[in-house]
């Protein structure tokens, strides 16, 4: 038995090994030096933790409980938040002692922004200590440490809980390894061959499993994990486990009483009572079916029949309702979709893709090379002593693994299971193999180097390329987005939205403070502010755009250099697939290509920041190109203009744009018609600042001559009518 101070002292090296990697891969965003924005610090860029950021802003302006509906998604109409409300209220609670008070409403907004971006790298370390706890539960102070630094050099783990990352799933990670010990704790125990103690084991994993579902729902699988350990174990024999119906009913009830708060505030138990990918009923009664599952089974701990039945009976009933797609099982086709990435936006987003995408690389990248060894690991549990508490970590593996290989999403809870079962079978092959007390901790510590050689030469390489961050190119890019949304937050007009790609969503939500046709939660949530901006960027008229503009209430259009790599998922979430970059407004608003100008949209704002390496759509090879770009919807002034019949009649002005230095030529013609008189609507004026914009004269041109036009603001404003004889 190992006394206290040493333990401590493992648990220490872990966190200290764990900090320190997970701040080398930080992901915070520098600002480019020289810029005018630079004393603002770094910000985050991460869009998911935007949202959180902005969640949990708004909760600090007006209290808990957290929004479950945001106004500001989806614009006109609004949308139901996909995700449930723990850890945001736990943010909350986290910061509302340390934020800003509410008549600095800026530095608040920073601080919330920096600190949501902080909090899970913490969350990460602890999760590295308690996988080191879990496996010292299993296999001793060496299996400890070495699991402990298995998940410290973890690459999925890092991605998600690395300083500047501010999303949610280092938080799930943390939880799900506190859920899994507690289980594997209670079965070390022998709590399930026994009836006296399980219900505490089972309680406080319960409470756990409620707060992890109601974090993030998908962690249903996480359950789900736990649930068929107790399901496998009470087939084998309820006789000789006559502690498992109590523990598995109270983890049951626990995880119910916990989860009923976040589920009570659901909005989708009125939307769709019976989601299985958004928190709904779904999720309290399948918890119940087990409660009353195992409840009965106390009742008949000395007949193994009515375990093994009453299984087989609820799993026929289960296929039965979800193949008549009868509740409760009428939304379990969409979370297959959802874990399947059957619709158009999981299919395309960087965390839904496979593991497997890159081959071994990609898999080595996310899972280290640990997971070579995972099957002996697996296979060595045969010969523990806690066969019971050692399934939880064998069926998480299997379970979490299989979930990692089809979607990136699941590699940081992958890597828990991982880490725990190698560093557990690793730890008796030193005492064996190795003769030297002295030598075994260094090459224990040096095999696991080996088993996440990817992560160690990443992190080797970022340390020596550190101070090259702030001018990468995806730092000028980054730079570039932010600086279009601050310009927004500054100097927009008006309650309109602003439409943009998807991933532009929530910052334009949270950094802009505007309504956004965009939304991040792609085709679960708002699916029309999903595809709307698709149908925008392909189409090949202005009369289809502004229709698309109208129905939303625009008042901007952002559109970033990013758009043409993004041109097929575009096209794909538009439903077309013959839309053609050349002929796009996509192309228009960039101008590379597309129809002519627009007449009801004026360039307002360009990126000063260049992206170095544009997509060859935009900037031939060697040149750059404007990071992004704001438009802005006017009426826009109408001229009529005198002219002989079929006679072509055109306007020029050359617009400059102060910020960037950005320049260009704004032309516009059309025939005369038989009664002598042609029509040009132009968004633009020739007096005034037009955002960051400023035009020249306006010359007219008919029949080779040129004649000088004033158009004032409130012409363009308004719609007025000039006429030119």
């Amino acid at each position: 038995m190992q006394r206290p101070p040493f333990l401590l002292a493992i648990f220490a090296v872990v966190a200290l090994l764990s900090w320190g990697v997970r701040e080398a891969n930080q992901m915070r965003i520098e600002r480019v030096p020289g810029s005018s924005a630079q004393q603002l610090g770094w910000f985050s860029a991460e869009p998911d933790g935007l949202y959180h950021a902005r969640r949990v802003e708004e909760s600090l302006r007006t209290g808990l409980p957290v929004a479950e509906f945001d106004s500001a998604m989806n614009a006109p109409h609004g949308a139901a938040i996909p995700w449930p409300p723990y850890y945001d209220t736990i943010l909350h609670l986290l910061l509302k002692p340390l934020a800003p008070l509410a008549d600095q409403p800026a530095e608040r907004k920073l601080f919330v922004e920096r600190a949501s971006a902080v909090l899970p790298l913490w969350f990460g370390v602890l999760t590295s200590v308690l996988v080191a706890a879990a496996a010292f539960a299993l296999g001793g102070w060496r299996a400890g440490l070495l699991a402990g630094s298995l998940h410290a050099l973890a690459g999925g783990s890092i991605h998600y809980s690395a300083p500047g990352i501010a999303d949610h799933h280092s938080f799930v990670a943390f939880l799900t390894v506190a859920m899994f010990g507690m289980v594997a704790l209670g079965f070390k125990r022998g709590v399930h061959r026994r009836e006296a103690g399980a219900e505490l084991f089972g309680i406080a994993g319960g409470i756990v499993a409620g707060i992890l579902v109601g974090s993030w729902t998908a962690s249903l699988v996480q359950v789900g994990v736990v649930e068929l350990v107790f399901l496998g174990l009470a087939m084998k024999g309820i006789k000789e486990r006559p502690g498992l119906p109590m523990f598995a009913a109270s983890f049951n009830l626990a995880a119910i009483v916990a989860l009923m708060p976040a589920v009570m505030s659901s909005p989708w138990q009125q939307l769709q009572p019976w989601v299985v990918v958004n928190l709904s009923w779904f999720h309290p009664i399948m918890l119940a079916v087990a409660v009353g599952y195992f409840a009965s089974l106390y009742f008949f701990r000395d007949s193994n029949r009515i375990a093994r039945f009453g299984a087989i009976g609820l799993a026929a009933t289960s296929i039965g309702l979800w193949q008549l797609q009868l509740p409760p099982f009428s939304g379990v086709s969409e979370g297959f979709e959802w874990a399947a990435r059957a619709n158009v936006f999981m299919a395309d987003i960087a965390e839904s893709q496979p593991a497997w995408k890159d081959g071994l690389t990609g898999v080595f990248k996310w899972l280290g090379v640990a997971i070579c060894a995972l099957p002996s690991a697996i296979y060595a549990c045969r010969l523990t002593q806690h066969r019971s508490a050692s399934l939880v970590w064998v069926l998480a593996a299997v379970v979490l693994v299989a979930q990692a290989l089809f979607q990136l999403r699941f590699s940081d809870l992958a890597s828990i299971p991982i880490a725990i079962l190698v560093g557990c079978w690793l730890a008796p092959l030193l005492v064996k193999f190795i003769p030297s007390c002295r030598l075994r901790i260094p090459l224990g510590l040096l095999a696991v180097a080996l088993l996440q050689a990817t992560t160690v030469a990443e992190t080797i390489e970022r340390i020596g390329y550190r101070h090259e961050d702030r001018s990468s190119v995806e730092s000028w890019r980054q730079n570039g987005v932010r600086s279009l949304h601050e310009w927004l937050a500054a100097n927009a007009e008006g309650n309109g939205s602003v439409l943009a790609h998807w991933d532009q969503g929530h910052a334009l939500e949270f950094v802009a403070g505007r309504a956004s046709v965009a939304t991040n939660f792609g085709s679960y949530v708002g699916e029309e502010s999903f595809r709307a901006p698709a149908e925008f960027f392909t189409a090949s008229t202005w009369e289809e755009g502004e229709e698309i503009l109208d129905r939303h209430r625009c008042d901007y259009v952002l559109v970033h250099s990013a758009i043409p790599s993004a041109w097929s998922q575009l096209k794909a979430a538009a439903g077309t697939s013959t839309a053609q970059w050349r002929n796009s407004l996509a192309a228009a608003l960039t101008h590379s290509g597309g129809p002519p100008a627009p007449s009801r949209l004026r360039l307002v704002f360009v990126s000063p920041f260049k992206d170095p390496q544009p997509d060859s759509r935009l900037a031939a090879a060697g040149e750059v190109a404007p990071v992004g770009m704001i438009w802005q919807r006017v009426e826009g002034a109408l001229l009529r203009v005198a002219a002989p019949p079929q006679t072509i009649v055109g306007i020029e002005m050359r617009i400059d744009l102060k910020s960037s230095s950005y320049a260009f030529l704004y032309q516009a013609e059309a025939v005369a018609g038989e009664d002598g008189w042609v029509e040009l609507r132009v968004p633009y004026a020739t007096e005034g600042l037009m955002g960051d914009a400023v035009a020249s004269k306006a010359a007219i041109v008919r029949q080779g001559a040129k004649s000088v036009l004033k158009i004032p603001q409130s012409a363009v404003s308004n719609g007025d009518i000039l006429t030119l004889k």
